[in-house]
């Protein structure tokens, strides 16, 4: 039996997708397999795979989107640890092993993860910080996802545990975080901080679609906190979690060139979580949808603002 399994979900991104298969069989740890799921691709998928036969397992299904397609992966899965990558994204050589161990150092951790870096698809680095807490960490998910999907490796029998991803469609862009959380509600996280992801920025994105994220955010915050064996980890938290998911949301809108959106959720959070209403966040995303992107970038080359931080932009 493999000591890890790789699932790659994807859907009609065969332009990455060898790069993503090969950065997975180039890895300096050995022990793996890898199963691509291809969740009702239309274009190039089961040709450009097509010389790896003998190296992957291919499965195709209908389309029933990213949740469905990782839970098959799942099932498929005979190794101790279930690593995702998106089929956009890339590893390092040294991501697998860097897990395992550790996995090793921390045996009472459920999931680890692993530094990130946001590329282009030039293959420039672009500038974003994403906190890295390691133990239980709950708290700190519930109000941002700080781990990108294609860095997380997960012990199967937590990931079976704990059910898996929902299969929920609405939830589609922030399946990952529904379940982090429930995972982060039973279980210690552990993290690597050699970088060994690349997250591929590009126009396919889900990020790009701003009103499709909405939907799923706002999902996902409500599946949370009506989560009945999650009652005692949020009790006390329900306005601040919600008020942070609104946060987000006004980010994202804005990263997309909807200042006005993004100001009616910046409002939505002052007044769901007042304390944060005059935090230096709060008030930096609300400056920056009245000046536009241009203007934000005067006021960070002059002031370096961004240092409080926003997670989806920077």
């Amino acid at each position: 039996m493999p000591t890890i399994s790789v699932v790659i979900p994807t859907y009609n991104r065969a332009k990455y997708l060898v790069q993503a298969v090969e950065s997975v069989l180039g890895q300096t740890f050995r022990d793996f397999e890898l199963i691509v799921v291809d969740d009702g691709s239309t274009d190039d998928t089961a040709h450009v795979l097509a010389p790896y036969a003998d190296r992957l397992s291919y499965v195709y299904q209908r389309n029933r989107r990213e949740g469905a397609a990782r839970n098959t992966g799942i099932r498929l899965a005979r190794g101790d640890y279930v690593a995702f990558l998106d089929s956009d994204d890339l590893w390092l050589p040294g991501k697998l092993a860097q897990d395992l161990a550790a996995f090793q150092a921390a045996p009472d951790s459920g999931l680890v993860y692993s530094a990130a870096e946001f590329v282009a698809d030039d293959g420039s680095v672009l500038r974003r910080r994403l906190p890295h807490p390691e133990g239980d960490v709950f708290a700190r998910l519930a109000l941002e996802n700080f781990i990108p999907l294609s860095t997380a490796t997960v012990r199967r029998a937590c990931l079976r545990e704990a059910g898996g991803f929902r299969e929920d469609p609405d939830l589609s862009g922030t399946y990952d975080w529904e379940l982090w959380v429930r995972l982060a509600a039973r279980y210690r996280f552990a993290y690597g901080p050699r970088v060994a992801t690349h997250i591929r920025a590009h126009a396919g994105n889900m990020l790009s679609d701003a009103s499709h994220m909405e939907r799923a955010m706002l999902r996902g915050v409500e599946l949370v906190l009506a989560n009945p064996t999650l009652g005692e980890r949020v009790a006390g938290r329900q306005a601040r979690i919600r008020a942070s998911m609104y946060y987000h949301i006004g980010v994202n809108h804005y990263s997309n060139g909807h200042m006005a959106r993004a100001r009616h959720y910046f409002a939505k959070a002052a007044r769901t979580w007042p304390q944060d209403a005059l935090t230096p966040r709060l008030a930096i995303a609300w400056a920056k949808t009245l000046v536009g992107a241009r203007g934000a970038l005067a006021l960070r080359r002059a002031r370096r603002i961004l240092d409080f931080g926003f997670w989806i932009l920077d």
